[in-house]
């Protein structure tokens, strides 16, 4: 009983509560040192500028229900930025809803939060594609990229939301030889983890610098599992 008050009473903290300690219009900027997110031209799978031709970025920071589509039809635009962008949203199941702070979540059901992106000048290949993702709670399930799993997903920063909970910032990095000219991004997870910010960068790649991010990405994950498995 008292584990389930505890439950209850985070839930309602994530609802009510103005402050984020992540979101960049509520709280610290995920892209400040030591946070997890990085824009292309400082990131190690990056090395380009966004805004930039053969580039693509959208980023979703506080969520709103009515700027796309029409009202309470579960769809969101992205409010932070875009670049050649024809059309893209975030979509969100029955029984998900938005937070005061501009979050996504449920107590009830399994949620099903979907990205879909149609550029406006298409790409020939390669391609790299970064997900950066924030999400507060239990470890999420790792994303696919059109039915395909990342070919890196890595925990970025690790924190503390104002509920208590973990407040997580991840990346995964995609990988394509030949061109693809539409992202559906699947992030589906369990209740009670709460989607908080995402950005999505995509860039079209001459070969030989492909090799050198795909390189950049292994030394990245080989890290972070040496990381994990020292002990404390």
């Amino acid at each position: 009983m008292l584990s389930l008050c505890r439950i209850i009473i985070s839930f309602l903290l994530v609802c009510l509560s103005g402050q984020v300690a992540a979101d960049i219009s509520n709280g610290l900027n995920p892209y400040d040192p030591g946070n997890g997110f990085d824009t292309p031209n400082e990131a190690g799978w990056g090395g380009w500028m966004r805004g930039s031709a053969n580039t693509l970025y959208a980023e979703w920071d506080t969520i709103s229900d009515a700027s796309y589509g029409a009202d309470n039809d579960r769809t969101a635009a992205p409010d932070v930025g875009t670049h050649n962008v024809a059309d893209t949203y975030l979509s969100w199941n029955p029984g998900v809803f938005v937070t005061s702070t501009g979050n996504l979540i449920t107590p009830s059901v399994v949620q099903e939060f979907f990205i879909r992106i149609s550029p406006v000048s298409l790409f020939s290949g390669p391609l790299v594609v970064a997900l950066q993702v924030e999400m507060w709670g239990d470890e999420p399930a790792a994303p696919l990229l059109n039915g395909l799993a990342a070919s890196s997903w890595t925990r970025t920063f690790t924190g503390t939301s104002v509920t208590d909970h973990d407040l997580n910032q991840y990346l995964g990095l995609w990988h394509f030889v030949n061109a693809v000219n539409y992202f559906e991004f699947d992030l589906t997870n369990q209740p009670f983890i709460s989607l908080a910010q995402v950005a999505v960068d995509i860039a079209q790649i001459p070969e030989p610098h492909m090799l050198a991010i795909m390189l950049t990405g292994l030394i990245l994950i080989g890290s972070m599992t040496r990381y994990r498995s020292s002990p404390a």
